[in-house]
């Protein structure tokens, strides 16, 4: 039969450096706009290279309407980051997010949520593909595309879902 995976959330209120008051939603300086511990952390990695460069892409966007997105080959799966700025939009976002990584015949096993103080919203999701046995079946055609073209697709399909507002007409070509 299909595993259930075990589904664990850890939050943490973030601490930023400055009030978020005082900070401009234009401020690209990641130092000045990431929780302090969590820039600590990841000082002079691959995630804040990858984070300056997404926080600099929304904060040069201004209608504050576009989701940026940053894909990498990480092990035997893909390390995908989402960027966008936060509005009443973006409230369900990160749930059908991993509607449509499912739906693309893959499972995030790590999801990371990080709001920045001008704004901004970090997600960081690790790729696997589903094992065959977990897959719904209605889905299990993905298969039959290589795995970065589904990549690819998941990606489009994700900025779309980002576009749209929630409505029954989402919600139904979610569902097929």
């Amino acid at each position: 039969g299909r595993s259930e995976r075990l589904r664990t959330y850890f939050l943490q209120k973030p601490e930023w450096p400055v009030d978020p008051s005082e900070v401009s939603p234009y401020e690209t300086s990641y130092e000045k706009v990431a929780d302090v511990y969590f820039e600590a952390n990841k000082r002079g990695t691959a995630t804040e290279r990858i984070y300056t460069k997404l926080n600099a892409q929304v904060c040069s966007d201004l209608t504050g309407l576009q989701l940026f997105t940053h894909i990498e080959p990480r092990g035997g799966g893909f390390r995908l980051d989402l960027a966008f700025r936060r509005s009443p939009f973006s409230r369900e976002f990160f749930s059908t997010v991993g509607d449509t990584i499912s739906m693309w015949g893959f499972f995030s096993q790590r999801k990371y949520v990080e709001p920045l103080a001008n704004g901004v919203t970090m997600t960081t999701f690790f790729l696997e593909e589903l094992p065959a046995d977990d897959e719904p079946h209605e889905f299990a055609d993905v298969r039959q595309i290589e795995m970065t073209k589904r990549v690819e697709r998941l990606v489009k399909a994700i900025q779309m879902q980002f576009l749209l507002p929630r409505s029954d007409y989402t919600e139904m070509a979610q569902m097929r």
